[in-house]
């Protein structure tokens, strides 16, 4: 029986979502990881690899979140078939590589080019405002004000809290 609806689970899960946040999870541990071998890890806050770290800790929580969210949804669906509707509850899915991924990955490849050549925060506003508003994620005055308030934030805690600059 376990066997089975481990098996059901398997074949509701959005393969796209679950095999992003797997790509992310480990990412993350791949990033935590190497940020712990640089110089000084963990010794002072001033340590270069304080910023990845926290970076890779982040990912790794979304990721969680984003695998757990596909399985709750894939246990949701198989409910909805044994009520007794008889259909096939499967939700719609769009193919892996759509052309929203690929534009979000050359927005992610431009802001990777421009970031050393611009400041963080410069660099980080754009490419907030530009994938947000690709996707279509808000209305211009929240995707505005989402843009500016998560490098700001950013910048202040790890200024003011953790005592690192960020370039």
């Amino acid at each position: 029986m376990e066997k089975r609806l481990f098996a059901v689970i398997i074949k509701k899960l959005n393969k796209n979502e679950t095999i992003i946040g797997l790509f992310v999870f480990i990412i993350s541990i791949y990033i935590y990881i190497e940020s712990i071998h640089l110089p000084d890890f963990g010794k002072s806050y001033e340590s270069p690899g304080l910023l990845p770290a926290f970076i890779a800790v982040c990912m790794f929580v979304l990721s969680i979140f984003l695998i757990a969210e596909e399985i709750k949804k894939a246990l949701n669906l198989i409910k909805e078939e044994n009520k007794g509707s008889g259909e096939d509850a499967t939700i719609n899915r769009e193919p892996l590589w759509d052309q929203r991924i690929i534009m979000a990955i050359v927005i992610i490849i431009i802001y990777i080019i421009i970031l050393p050549n611009i400041s963080f925060l410069g660099a980080s506003i754009l490419f907030l405002f530009a994938i947000m508003s690709y996707l279509k994620a808000g209305n211009f005055f929240l995707i505005s004000m989402i843009s500016l308030l998560i490098p700001i934030g950013i910048q202040y805690l790890f200024a003011n809290v953790f005592q690192q600059l960020i370039p």
